[in-house]
């Protein structure tokens, strides 16, 4: 017996695409993100979540990464895997990566700096398991290293003939390029996926709900712009619904996915650890050695959600409708977990005691 679930994957910008899923099997929201690498090829992201993240060996081993997929086969109806980093496309052996999803007849979405050379490039054109690229925008990036703007738009043209992409921004201040990323995106027929600068357990830098509050016209003016270019838009992660008009809001809040909740999915480190998240590495549970105690862990992760979610991310949350009827998280759930507002919006960090006791951080 089937039953069907929604599916945010590029294709899935609004509420229209559904997934089909198995009711007697443990479902993984939108399939797994795995990291095969904590390193990276430029690593200055000043709110990279994976950098406080790097262990002893800095690269999954191939066996555990076919173990893991292994695993993920046993307990999940969708077949897609997601590779992270560090900067996935750098690892030695791609291809045996690549190889490993296609062998099982999956898919993936890589995010990446786009910075990959033209034989990373072939490798993942010649692929049929590889159905989408979600390309990471800053400025910071192409202002430190030359040699990156021509190859990302090089790479971007050239995957975007053989697979669905979508450019990536994270909006940091008022210097964002709101306008210039949904007409780069239209440039190339690509999807644009946006989200706010969050707290992460690296202590990085991100916005606070009153930051938020003054950019949300501008975010407007976005949205705006990509229906009239014709692009596809979804935040990539929840945001605060308080930061749009209400009539905005009532009119648009399909069209560009801007209701979004977080759920819970597999989130595998290099070494094998699965966390409720990229960026919450607080709820991490140690390596699986079987679907069986992975399809253990998802349900405790989810268990943690349904608390979360019940705590207000900011104070204005408290009295909040929205927050109330459940419509709105106030944001990414790493605010209810990392947040300390300081006047320039950076993050002070303050891991929350709510992680099961077997649970490492």
């Amino acid at each position: 017996m089937t039953s069907q679930v929604a599916d945010y994957r590029f294709t899935s910008h609004g509420w229209n695409a559904r997934t089909p899923r198995q009711q007697a099997r443990v479902h993984t929201y939108k399939g797994a993100y795995v990291s095969i690498t904590s390193l990276c090829n430029t690593d200055i992201c000043t709110y990279c979540y994976a950098r406080d993240q790097k262990t002893e060996h800095h690269t999954m081993p191939l066996t555990l990464f076919s173990e893991v997929l292994d695993m993920l086969q046993d307990v999940s109806d969708f077949p897609e895997v997601y590779l992270v980093g560090g900067e996935p496309t750098i690892v030695p052996d791609l291809p045996g990566y690549i190889g490993e999803i296609e062998r099982r007849g999956w898919s993936t979405t890589v995010y990446t700096n786009g910075g990959f050379n033209a034989k990373r490039r072939d490798v993942l054109l010649n692929s049929p398991a590889v159905t989408r690229m979600s390309f990471h925008y800053d400025e910071l990036l192409f202002e430190r290293y030359a040699w990156l703007r021509p190859r990302w738009r090089e790479n971007l043209a050239a995957m975007a003939e053989t697979c669905e992409t979508s450019v990536i921004g994270v909006i940091d201040g008022p210097d964002f390029p709101f306008t210039e990323l949904v007409d780069l995106a239209a440039e190339h027929g690509a999807s644009f996926t946006w989200i706010f600068s969050t707290p992460t357990s690296g202590g990085t830098p991100f916005l606070g709900l009153h930051a938020m509050r003054e950019l949300g016209p501008a975010v407007q003016r976005m949205l705006l712009h990509a229906e009239e270019r014709g692009v596809q838009t979804s935040p990539d992660l929840p945001v605060p619904l308080c930061i749009f008009e209400p009539d905005f809001l009532e009119r648009y809040a399909e069209k560009f996915a801007l209701v979004r909740r977080c759920k819970p999915f597999a989130y595998f480190h290099v070494d094998g650890r699965v966390s409720y998240c990229t960026a919450m590495p607080v709820f991490t549970a140690p390596r699986p050695q079987s679907g069986a105690e992975l399809a253990t862990v998802i349900e405790a992760h989810r268990a943690q959600d349904a608390e979360l979610k019940q705590r207000p991310s900011f104070p204005e949350c408290v009295t909040c409708e929205m927050h109330l009827k459940q419509k709105c998280q106030g944001g990414c759930m790493t605010y209810k977990v990392y947040q300390e507002e300081k006047p320039n919006n950076v993050v002070a960090v303050d891991i929350l005691p709510t992680a099961p006791a077997d649970y490492q951080a």
